[in-house]
Order: structure tokens, then sequence, then C-alpha cells
């Protein structure tokens, strides 16, 4: 074997063990994480049957007192072959709850070609949503979870899922329904990307988060639904992640330290108090 044909097959070797490395720590998980647990089924794009299951996320050190729950919606825009092990949605799980809130990350029923039906993808995710929301209310005691202390939080098509889910327009998502929080994650509720035709006046504080770069979908977008949000006299806000792209996850700091704030100044139940 020539000294370039061994450089060359070092150097390859080189680049799989990195890779390699490198997968291993961007997919890490340090907390306790019990997978693919079924929360129902459903009927999908192919008229088939599917089972609905999600992952969660659990500290490491269990309470006394039940803990908050974080309910997580991964991205992907509603297309085949993004699910609930989302990179960044497994990194947001595993961060805080190691902070001590027990994380809960659901799969959706997603399509092959989303737009050929946007309304009817939406409608089937947030359906899907609304009864992972409810599994989790009913089995709080098994996960050690208060079912009165619930944040909903989405990222790209999961902001959309769970702008659309908090503001729906026949069964919104209220601060009297156990969630006390939403945070939506580059995926805003504006315009086009919404189904209802009102934000609910009812809906729980809310916390935006995007990348002033993004290219897919402008910050703009963000920034008109935090109008909407806050002329309808919800508590809400947003944290812009300077140059960042779509999604904003070069550094994650930011984003857990706007996460982290928004979390400690929610006001909890009066029951909590």
């Amino acid at each position: 074997m020539s000294t370039i044909v061994k450089r060359a097959l070092l150097f390859v070797i080189t680049l799989v063990v990195i890779a390699g490395l490198y997968w291993q720590h961007i997919n890490r998980v340090d907390s306790d994480m019990v997978k693919d647990v079924p929360y129902g089924t459903a009927i999908n794009e192919r008229g088939e049957e599917e089972d609905l299951t999600l992952d969660v996320y659990l500290p490491a050190s269990r309470r006394r007192d039940p803990s908050q729950a974080i309910i997580w919606f991964h991205g992907g825009g509603f297309m085949n072959g993004n699910d609930k092990r989302q990179v960044y949605i497994k990194w947001l799980a595993d961060e805080f709850a190691k902070r001590g809130y027990v994380g809960f990350s659901v799969d959706y029923r997603v399509r092959e070609k989303p737009g050929a039906d946007f309304a009817g993808t939406v409608r089937d995710a947030v359906s899907d949503a609304r009864m992972a929301v409810r599994w989790i209310i009913a089995n709080a005691d098994d996960f050690g979870i208060d079912p009165q202390r619930i944040i909903l939080a989405g990222g790209s098509a999961g902001g959309i899922l769970v702008a659309n889910l908090v503001h729906d327009a026949e069964t919104p998502i209220t601060r009297e329904s156990g969630v006390i929080g939403v945070i939506n994650l580059w995926g805003p509720g504006a315009s086009d990307y919404r189904l209802f035709q009102e934000v609910s006046a009812l809906s729980p504080p809310t916390l935006l988060i995007h990348g002033t770069e993004d290219p897919l979908i402008p910050v703009a977008k963000s920034e008109a639904y935090l109008a909407d949000l806050q002329r309808a006299g919800i508590d809400a806000s947003i944290e812009l992640i300077q140059g960042g792209g779509h999604p904003p996850v070069r550094d994650m700091q930011p984003i857990y330290r706007a996460i982290d704030e928004f979390l400690k100044n929610l006001a909890l139940p009066s029951t909590h108090s």
C-alpha cells in the first residue's frame, strides 16, 4: 500500500471517528430518559392507524413536591422524517430536566407533502398535541408532576402547532387549564401560519424566541405575533437571538437563559403560592 493511500485511509478513518464522537456529543442525554411511551392512536394520511408516543425526560433527583412539566413539540415543517428526538428539542428537554423540570417530547402526525393540505396537516398535529396534553395531565401522578403547572413549548413547525393549539377558536388553552406558560421558538402564529382568526385573550403568558437573520421564517412574523398577543392583553415578550438563523442554535446559552428567566418569573396558581 502506497504512502498516499495510507494517508488517505488514515484521513478517512479520522473523519469517521470525529463524526462519531460529534454525533455522540450532540445526542448525549444526561437526564433519565424514558423512550417511546404511548399516549394514543390516530389515523394518518394513508388511512392507517398510527401509534403516537412521547419521550419523558426526568430530573436525576426527584423532588418531594410535584414538579413543573414542559411539553416540547419538535419542528421539521410537518414533514416525514422529523420526530420527537430532533436534536435541539433533545438539548432543551435534557437541559431543563437537569434544572428540575419534567420534560415530555411529543410525536405528532406528519405528512409526506404537508403543503398539499396545510390546514389538514396542522389540524391533525393540533389534535395529537391536545391528546398528548390531556394524557400527560391524566397521568401526572405517575411522573411526579403538578397538572396545574404545565408549560407548552415548540420549535418551528412545533411553534406553529403550539400557537394553533393555544388559540384554537373552539377550544383554546386558557390560564385555568393547568397550562401556565407558552414558549414559541422561531415558529410564530402570525398571518399565513395560523388557522385561528384572532388570539385568545385568555391564553397563558408567552415567550417568543427568534433569530434576527432567520431566512425561513422572518423575525417580523414573531414581532407581528407579539403585537397581536400584547393587544389582546396577554403577558408576552420576545427574545431576539442576534445573527441567529433557523434554528438559531449555534449557541444555545442565550436560549437557555431566556427560557430559564421566563419560567422563574411565571406566576404560579394561587394554590401553590
